[in-house]
């Protein structure tokens, strides 16, 4: 048997006899071909679908984690042996705290200066004559705190975050050695930001402590 194929060109319409088997394979053809096409668009459709759900987990995500977050802005003197925040801590939050400026814990009599540096301090940490006892400088000039008036201190330097085991004010201070507060000079501007404490915890807390103003 033998079909009669139309077959159109830039002069018109043309007719072409061919055998049974070559239309059908072309129609087979042509089957598979718009198959094919409508595979590959469903994949594509379901892929942009699953992106645009996985970007509005996200930020469903955001949202929540946003949800009870305070900042606070203070300015840490250097020359206040420890200030208190007004800043309540407690173990059901996840504490963040950042320092930003400039401050100095007074002259190096050796090296004949008065050096100025950040929140991560001066030279080296200090490490206790007693291993049984906490000493009272840590790292000379880095940014320190405190929970509560009885606690030890704790290196914050540039950041620091962590989880309060109990519930007391948030006390910052310069690391010096008590009694010598009165020749630091320079201040650093902190910001503290406070969420729940919901697992799992933030992997990065954004802070901008740069951005708070300085004393008048």
């Amino acid at each position: 048997m033998v079909h009669m194929l139309r077959v159109w060109g830039e002069h018109g319409q043309l007719r072409m006899r061919a055998p049974v088997h070559y239309t059908k394979e072309l129609a087979m053809n042509t089957r598979n071909h718009v198959r094919a096409m409508t595979s590959t668009a469903l994949r594509r459709a379901a892929g942009a679908l699953a992106g645009a759900l996985a970007g509005l987990v996200a930020l469903a995500g955001v949202a929540a984690a946003q949800e009870g977050v305070t900042r606070q802005c203070l300015i840490v003197p250097a020359d206040v042996e420890w200030m208190g925040t007004g800043i309540t801590v407690t173990p059901r939050e996840f504490v963040c705290v950042k320092g930003d400026g400039l401050w100095s814990h007074g002259g190096q009599g050796v090296e004949q200066l008065y050096p100025y540096y950040g929140p991560e301090g001066y030279g080296r940490d200090a490490y206790p004559a007693d291993p049984e006892e906490p000493d009272p400088v840590l790292h000379i000039g880095a940014l320190v705190g405190k929970i509560g008036p009885e606690s030890y201190r704790f290196l914050i330097r540039h950041q620091t975050c962590f989880v309060p085991k109990i519930t007391a004010e948030l006390l910052l201070a310069m690391d010096d050695a008590p009694g010598t507060y009165g020749n630091n000079d320079g201040y650093l501007r902190v910001q503290v930001v406070k969420q729940p404490a919901t697992w799992p915890l933030p992997n990065r807390v954004k802070m901008n402590p740069e951005m708070c103003a300085p004393p008048k």
